[in-house]
This record gives C-alpha cells, structure tokens and sequence, in this order.
C-alpha cells in the first residue's frame, strides 16, 4: 500500500501518508497529487502487437518471429521477476505471464494474448480517467476554489480577479453557491454557510458580521462582504492533502493497481495446478486457455475508486480519513474501547413544552419549528424532528428558507417566522420559567404568534443516541467499551450513561495500552476512540485509532489516529460505520466477480473445450460488470452529494 501525496508551491513539497501531513504552502496554493495518480496509459506497443498477430495468424505465418520478437520484448520484466521469485520461493504474477507467453510461443496462438495484452491497458486507461474525476470530485468538497473572485476595491467599486490573486485585506463578495477561496472574517451581511466538511458539524450554521468564515466552506443562501485573513496554509488544504494521501495507490505493473495484482496473486498457484492438468489432457492449447484469466483488473480498479466514494461520503460529514485500510479494520471491528472525556457527556436537547394559541394546533407549530431548523447544525432539530416522529408529524420538504433574524418560509399561501426568544420574552409571551436550557422558539403565522416550543436538556448524554445508531449500522456485533481514570463507581455510571457494554475505572494511560494489547492477543480487532495526541501509546497499540481532536489538525502529523473526527463527539460514528460497511460490500461483489468468470473459464477449457480467445472474451465481460458497477456507484455518490448539499437532514439522525 502507498499513501503518498503533494500539494505545494514550486518551492517545498509536502508529503501525505498515514502519520503524516504535508509542509506549509503558500497562498498561492496548488494541489498536485504526484505517484498517486495513475500514469498515462500507451497503446504504442499494444495496437503493434495486435497488429503482428493478426499478420502472423491469419494472413501471413511466415511472419511469426516478429510477433514471437515482440512477445519476448513485452515479457521481458516478467521473465526476470518470475526468476527472482522462484529463487525465493515464490509464485506470483509474473510467473503465470511468463506461462503465458511461453506456452503462446509453443502454441503460435498470438492473437489471444495480444487481444489481452491490449484489454488489459483498455481497463488501466478507463481506471485513469475515471480515477482523475472521483479525485477531483472528493477535492471539490474540500479546497475547491473559484477561478474568479469579486474584489470590493478602496474606491468602493467592484472588479472580478483571479481568486489564486488575492491577497490578505481585501474584500470579495459572496453570494448563494460561492466558494470561500481563503479563510477570511465576515464585514457585514449574512446567511447560511456549508462548511461541515471544514469544521464538522450535523448541518448548516449562520454566517453573521464578525464570524469566522474558513475557505471552502459554501454560500448555501444570502449575502457576504468577507475581508481575507493572513496566512500561508489553510485547513481546506490540509485536508485535501490527508485525502489525496489517503486516495494514493501504487501503480500495478499490468493491470490499475498494485493491490489489484496481489489480490490476483493467490490465484496463481490454482491456475498453474489447472494449466498442468490441461497440458496433460489436452496438450499446450488446452493448458493455455486455462490460463486466460485476469484476476487482478476488475478488483484493482474497484479499490481506489470504492475508496474515494467512501472517502467523500465521510468528508462531508468532517470525517478524515487518512489510510484507506481504516475503513476496512473498522468495518470487522471487535471491540470499541472509549476513552472518557468530558464532551461525551454533553446532554441531549429534547422537547419540554408545546404552548399553542388559540386558532392554532401543535401539529402545525411542530411542523413548522422541525422544518424551519431541519438542515441547521442546531441541537434543537434532533429534538424537533424526534417530538414529530413519536406525533407521526410529517415534514415539509424542499421548501424556501429565508435565514434572516428569523427564519422565514412559505406554505399554503401562509406566511411562517420561526425565531428565538430571550428568557425575559418568553416569559412575557407566556413560556414556562422551569425551561431555560434553551433559547425556546417562537412560530408566528402571518403575523401572529402561533406557538411556543419549549426545550431542555434530557438525562441522557447526547452520546448514548450516537452510540444506539453506531450499533446499528454497524456490519457486525461490536462491544463497546468506556475506559476511565476515575474510581469503579463512577466509571460504572458513566458507562450506564452512554449505554455501553463494559467499563473499566482507574486506568491509566498506559494500563490503557496494555488493555488494547489483551484484547489484540486474544484475537479481537481494537478500535480505540479518544484524544489520540494526548493518549499516543493507546493509539499505537490498537488496530485502529480514532482521534477526537480535530481542531488540533495543524499537528495531524504527530497524531497516530488513522481517522479523525472534526468534532469531539461521537455523532460521525454511525456514518464512518455506514460508509465503511458500503465500501466493504463493494469491494466483496468486485472480488465476486473477478473470481467467479474466471473460475468458469478455466473449467471450460478443461471440461467445454474453450479456446484461448474464448476465455479472453469472458474473462473481460467481468472485468465490464465490475468496471460499469463501480461507475455506476460513483454517479450515484454525485447524486448522493448534490442531496446532501440540499439537505444535510436527509442524512441525519
């Protein structure tokens, strides 16, 4: 496996992998995936060799050497690896070419194995291109930057410029759908900003004079006057540079990816055995068809594609993933082990009161709140829309918001203001003084008040619903574990809190270590979930570590986490196992139908009589299915995302 990527200036190239993060770039900063991108694909060789074999086969025999000269000078690299291999006991891919070619040789078929040999670079150009857009598609969602940018000059006049220009001070303008090219401080103006895949977060937040504003993040509705902030580095490009390395995969020799090859690799020594009972049955042609399989094309395209669609699926939700096999350990995962930390105890928000005013009912107030907040990053929509699901309320969807002071919207010719109110003005409206864990919400329907929705935070940490969706959505039972400093008692009502299934009180950070070790000597996979920077022993000790400190992403390259969640709590959790559980299946049905194709080709020529050619044709009709299904997930991952951009809530919790 290779996680390598660079995005830098010129000047200083930044390396990615697991463990690591690229240097500082300038402003100007350029994204340029180096090894991880697959290499331009020629079909010099191949459309030669085709050619020569048709000659050599159907019109001119005479003229085999040449294409016998061109099988040797194709082969080659695998006549020597296959001999390195031998001498040290191996059996590999390059020894099932060398049969290959040595038994073409023997047979005179060369046209099969130049219609191979020029399938095989058909698939490693289609995983190239496709490869480029899922790439480019996943960097959308985190360091896309607009080609130009309006500047608000001194004089007060506005001109258009190339965003890679800007500089630090001046002023751009922003409106519904643009990007945020550098990080900046909002001047005046508001509305609605996207940037869950920068900050984390279950949905939108408001974007008000003086906020913050990082780069990348969208302009989902209104208007922004934003003045750019110093700096070299931004975290939208630190977070393309984790995904690009995270994406990377090592070139194969033949086929889309080294990892392809070395699932084909367990093939070899079965298709050998086949190959000699075919030589003994049916002399070198039978033995030659048999070997007319390529295990390693359909599966090595699969790999780095199915990732970069999980790998955006997870972006979205400010999940970073920083090694593609962290998907794949946390999809088997025995046991989760939690370290506790204040934040997970942070309370839940659930509905304390429905006040109604007369001409009104609680269905409509309800509705009208749920759907007014439904694509917020606000703990009160959770607890709106789970008070309209015990109602069996449905929602509005789809319509216009306006995000104002209020929140504003239209239904049925009736004019809807959804807004907060202070303590002292919902005491004035008549709210409940025993509710005051939250702003409590006001609906007003054409210009009168319509109701009052009280909230208030619920015995329950907000964790324990995190940990019921993990459970399930995850691909298999999980055991989850609180590991604690404090004394038994206490570690016990913590656990029951957050419903976990086992606790451990009193143990240090390195009784922590040992713990992970245990489990792994027993055989049990081991996730740990904590603050990986400050607990480094118990994140090296485990399968898989998930670190809860993504605001510290500057120092990502300390940190031993494989994944990290941008925000300290355990809402992502359900989405990485959902996201991991997809990847896991496609990666399976990919193998399935490498195996199965093949598997029938060597029994038809053993059994059927198939030809060479033959088994060319139906070893790369699976290669097609797993290359058009795999396609076919990635537009569904546009579509997916173009949904999500629309609605975060469509998947919420």
């Amino acid at each position: 496996m290779v996680t390598d990527a660079r995005i830098a200036d010129t000047k200083t190239p930044a390396r990615v992998g697991h463990g690591q993060t690229g240097a500082p770039s300038p402003a100007r900063e350029t994204i340029r995936p180096v090894p991880g991108e697959p290499p331009p694909v020629s079909f010099a060789t191949a459309n030669a060799a085709v050619a020569l074999a048709v000659v050599a086969d159907l019109v001119f025999p005479p003229a085999w050497p040449a294409a016998a000269a061109t099988l040797v000078g194709m082969n080659l690299r695998a006549f020597g690896s296959a001999t390195r291999q031998l001498r040290e006991g191996r059996l590999e891919l390059p020894a099932l070419y060398s049969s290959i070619a040595g038994l073409t040789l023997v047979t005179g078929q060369f046209i099969p194995w130049a219609s191979m040999s020029w399938a095989m670079r058909f698939w490693k150009r289609g995983y190239r291109a496709e490869f480029v857009h899922a790439r480019d598609r996943l960097l959308a969602d985190l360091a896309q930057r607009p080609p130009l940018a309006r500047v608000r000059t001194a004089d007060g006049a506005v001109i258009e410029k190339p965003a890679e220009d800007l500089r630090p001070g001046e002023t751009i303008l922003l409106g519904g759908g643009d990007i945020v090219p550098m990080d900046g401080r909002v001047v005046s103006g508001g509305g609605l900003l996207d940037d869950r895949a920068i900050r984390g977060g279950r949905g939108y937040r408001p974007g008000r004079a003086e906020d913050d504003i990082p780069a990348g993040s969208r302009i989902v509705r209104g208007s922004f006057v934003v003045e750019m902030r110093p700096g070299t580095d931004t975290r939208a490009a630190a977070l393309a540079r984790i995904a690009i390395g995270a994406l990377a995969h090592a070139p194969g020799e033949r086929t889309p990816t080294h990892k392809g090859e070395s699932f084909a690799s367990r093939a070899v020594v079965p298709s050998l055995a086949a190959a000699g009972v075919g030589l003994m049955v049916g002399g070198a042609p039978m033995a030659l068809a048999t070997l007319r399989a390529d295990y390693a094309s359909g599966p090595g395209l699969s790999y780095p594609l199915e990732l970069a669609r999980a790998l955006g699926r997870c972006s979205r939700r400010g999940i970073v993933v920083r090694d593609p096999d962290a998907l794949d350990l946390f999809a088997t995962a025995d046991v989760l082990l939690i370290e506790d930390r204040p934040p997970l105890y942070a309370p839940e928000v659930e509905v304390a009161a429905v006040r109604i005013f007369p001409g009104h009912d609680e269905a409509g107030v309800l509705r009208y709140a749920a759907s007014a907040l439904l694509d917020l990053d606000d703990d009160r929509a959770p607890a709106l829309r789970a008070a309209c699901r015990e109602r069996k309320i449905s929602l509005l969807r789809g319509v216009s918001i306006e995000h104002g002071t209020d929140l504003t919207l239209s239904h049925s010719g009736r004019l809807i203001k959804v807004g907060n109110l202070g303590r002292e003005q919902a005491a004035r409206a008549g709210a409940s003084s025993l509710h005051h864990d939250r702003d409590t919400l006001m609906v007003g329907i054409d210009g009168q008040i319509a109701g009052l929705v009280e909230f208030r935070h619920s015995t329950n940490p907000r964790s324990r619903a995190d940990l019921a969706a993990l459970r399930s959505s995850s691909s298999q039972p999980l055991a989850i574990g609180l590991i604690s400093g404090s004394a038994e008692r206490e570690a016990k009502s913590r656990a029951a809190a957050l419903g976990a299934d086992f606790h451990r009180g009193e143990t240090s950070p390195a009784d922590l270590a040992r713990l992970i070790g245990r489990c792994r000597a027993r055989g049990l996979k081991t996730a740990f979930v904590g603050e990986c920077l400050a607990s480094p022993e118990a994140a090296r000790a485990a399968d898989l570590a998930i670190s809860l400190d993504g605001e510290g992403l500057e120092q990502a390259e300390k940190n031993p986490a494989r994944i990290i969640m941008l925000r300290p709590d355990l809402a992502g959790l359900a989405h990485l196992a959902e996201a991991a559980r997809e990847y896991r299946r496609h990666i399976r049905a990919a193998e399935t139908t490498a195996v199965i194709p093949n598997l029938a080709c060597a029994a038809g020529a053993l059994l059927l009589g198939f030809s060479s050619l033959t088994n060319v044709a139906i070893t790369n009709l699976g290669t097609f299915a797993t290359y058009a299904r795999t396609t076919r997930n990635l537009r569904g991952a546009q579509d997916e995302r173009e949904s999500d951009r629309r609605s975060p809530a469509r998947g919420s919790r």
